[in-house]
Order: structure tokens, then C-alpha cells, then sequence
């Protein structure tokens, strides 16, 4: 039952990619397909877990795209970049840390 509704759920992903295309949303495949996981989210539908040597295979698939596209003579790595690259994840770590501590004492989890 599981690998029919993990064929089901691949095979509808699609369309939730023409949709973000049609709505002209920045990457389409990675946001439509983001998009299609909060809506089952929402309506707390249980997606089966996915194999780990299909994640493993997207994530090698991502990766070599990026790094195919990405040309020598285009990137260019200035002390501004490096500083803001720095700032944004400090930004970033720093909000999920803030966040955390009213989500621990709501749910009285512990870290």
C-alpha cells in the first residue's frame, strides 16, 4: 500500500509544478513541489516516508545540477558576500534558537 501511494504522490508532483510555473513562481520545481507538501501538512494527510536510496539520489542529482551550472568566470567571492553569507546564518541560527525557547516551555520539551 505504501509503494502505491508513494507512485500516487511522485506522480501528481508534477502538476503542482505547472501550477507554480503558471503562477510564475521563482523555482517552480523546488517551490511547487514545497507547496504541495504544506497543503498535505495542512490537511494532515500521512505521506509515507521515502526510501533513503531515492533521497540519496535526489540530493546527487540536485547537487551535480548546481554544481554543472554554476560557471568559473561568474562566481566571484568579495569580502561584502563572505560577510553577509556569515551575517545571514548567524541571523538565522540565532532566530531558530530565539524561537525555540517558547516552543520548549509550550510543549514542555526538552533540548
Amino acid at each position: 500500500m505504501d509503494l502505491l501511494w508513494l507512485i500516487l504522490f511522485f506522480s501528481v508532483s508534477p502538476i503542482a509544478v505547472k501550477m507554480a510555473m503558471k503562477l510564475y513562481i521563482l523555482v517552480p520545481y523546488f517551490v511547487g513541489s514545497l507547496i504541495y507538501m504544506l497543503l498535505f501538512s495542512l490537511f494532515e494527510i500521512q505521506v509515507p516516508k521515502t526510501p533513503d536510496s531515492i533521497v540519496y539520489i535526489a540530493k546527487l542529482c540536485i547537487g551535480s545540477y548546481i554544481g554543472l551550472s554554476l560557471k568559473r568566470e561568474a562566481i566571484q567571492f568579495s569580502t561584502k558576500i563572505v560577510f553577509l553569507g556569515i551575517a545571514s546564518t548567524a541571523i538565522f541560527i540565532s532566530f531558530t534558537y530565539v524561537f525555540s525557547f517558547p516552543l520548549h516551555v509550550w510543549l514542555n520539551e526538552r533540548f
